[in-house]
């Protein structure tokens, strides 16, 4: 899984009035989640924001699908100087903390405050979290945990600083309690942050991070075979029925890679493509010393993964 923070610049908006309200970015923990068959990712969201007023200063909804793309201008139209903000639909509430498709959707928010790290509350409600139907009739998909359905549920804020700039930057963390498993739908979602003025002025900026589930490589063999290695193995990714933890990955390439020692750089050497039960076998001449790997690069909905290291037997 993913650990690492991805600070997502946030998509081109209307700028606000004079004073208004200004969101500056978007950062989201793991950059790249990952689930797992028995595992569920929860997020750790940070908007960076500045002018934001009120309880609910800066809003977010997470939801599966691509951020709105501008539309394309007629010919005979004339061209606005200022693009209006997207629309976001209505928040719910939570809070904050400072510093420098038919798929379910998840809606969360935050209140200033001034401190050290944040623990905001979030209103998620239930009916929104329904898990969708990807699972066999004989396979009852779990409830994506919690289905929390007010702030009771969710963990008290604690109050922060602005930042130590001086500027009036604020960091809104959300941290929300439903977590993101395998019944929800893999590939592209959007963060969608709104920041609301004291004069009520509004802006909305979207970021896009990846929900992919995990592949993972098993019976991986290298053998030597005359003057050639042969090397085999097997892909599996979580299965997407709900029937198995695994099930065989079908015809995707897999990249067998060689190195001659363990100070030298990883090579491609050789490409072939999984059978139906997600079997791979190439055989590679002149690389007969050394050691090997087999390594697939992910799909828009399914993770990359990398053997371990083997040496030819």
């Amino acid at each position: 899984m993913a650990a690492g923070a991805c600070a997502v610049p946030a998509a081109a908006a209307a700028q606000p009035a004079a004073g208004g309200p200004v969101i500056r970015s978007i950062t989201v923990r793991p950059a790249e989640p990952v689930v797992r068959p028995d595992s569920a990712v929860r997020l750790v969201i940070d908007v960076v924001a500045r002018g934001a007023s009120g309880s609910e200063g800066v809003t977010i909804r997470v939801e599966p699908g691509a951020a709105p793309r501008p539309r394309a201008q007629e010919p005979s139209a004339p061209r606005p100087s200022v693009a209006p903000p997207a629309s976001t639909g209505s928040p719910s509430t939570g809070s904050p903390s400072t510093g420098s498709p038919s798929d379910p959707a998840s809606s969360f928010s935050a209140a200033p405050s001034s401190g050290s790290i944040p623990s905001p509350a979030a209103v998620v409600p239930s009916s929104v979290f329904a898990p969708p139907s990807v699972a066999p009739p004989s396979v009852a998909p779990p409830s994506p945990e919690p289905s929390p359905s007010g702030p009771a549920d969710a963990e008290p804020p604690r109050r922060l600083g602005q930042d130590d700039a001086g500027e009036g930057w604020e960091t809104w963390r959300f941290l929300p309690e439903t977590r993101l498993n395998r019944w929800y739908p893999a590939g592209l979602w959007t963060i969608v942050a709104t920041a609301r003025g004291t004069e009520g002025t509004t802006v909305t900026r979207h970021a896009e991070f990846w929900l992919k589930r995990e592949t993972v490589f098993s019976a991986v063999e290298a053998e030597r075979k005359g003057r050639a290695v042969r090397v085999s193995g097997v892909l599996n990714r979580v299965d997407p029925q709900g029937y198995l933890d695994y099930a065989p990955f079908a015809d995707r390439p897999v990249e067998i890679l060689h190195r001659a020692g363990a100070r030298e750089d990883w090579t491609t050497v050789a490409t072939t493509t999984t059978d139906r039960q997600g079997i791979f076998a190439e055989k590679v001449r002149g690389h007969r010393r050394g050691q090997w790997r087999a390594r697939f690069s992910g799909t828009d909905h399914y993770a990359p993964a990398l053997s371990a290291v083997h040496r030819a037997s």
